[in-house]
Formats: C-alpha cells, sequence, structure tokens
C-alpha cells in the first residue's frame, strides 16, 4: 500500500476569530442607556427596524447563543449598524 502525506493547511478555525464579548458588553450598555427614536430606522433595503427593543434582545440573545461564530456576526453587525444610524440621528 502506497504512503499517503496529509499536509494541515487549514488554520485551526478558533485563531483567528474576533472575540464579541467586548462589542457585545458596549452594544448592551449603549442600547440601555438611551431612548429609542420613535420612528423606524432602515437598515438596508430589506430590513427596517421599528420593534426596537426586540430588535436588540433577539440580536443580542442571538450573538452570545452562537459567541464568535461568525455564521451569526450579522446579528451583531446590524446591531452596530443600528447604533451609528441612532447617533447619526437617521431614521
Amino acid at each position: 500500500m502506497p504512503k499517503v502525506e496529509v499536509f494541515k493547511t487549514e488554520l485551526h478555525k478558533n485563531e483567528h476569530l474576533q472575540d464579541w464579548s467586548n462589542d457585545i458588553a458596549e452594544l448592551e450598555n449603549y442600547f440601555a442607556s438611551i431612548t429609542f427614536p420613535t420612528q423606524p430606522i432602515k437598515l438596508d433595503s430589506f430590513m427596517t427596524v421599528s420593534n426596537f427593543e426586540t430588535f436588540i434582545d433577539v440580536s443580542l440573545e442571538t450573538v452570545k447563543a452562537n459567541l464568535n461564530n461568525p455564521t451569526f456576526l450579522p446579528y451583531l453587525n446590524r446591531l452596530k449598524l443600528l447604533r451609528q444610524l441612532i447617533e447619526k440621528g437617521i431614521g
């Protein structure tokens, strides 16, 4: 039987992942300290947030339950975008 060599070319999956813990804590503190806008905010051409508390709670719970899993990074990014838009007064 011929000898087969296997070369490890893939990095360990967790080596280059960013830790979301600080981002999550910052977002929790930010959203807990503000008054939500009275008008809906359009995040993109497909998503408009009108129930801020539910959107934020569900998104935070999702990223916490799936901490550092890149599949769930869009949830964290949408929270960051919402914060930016609120801070800029865009609604």
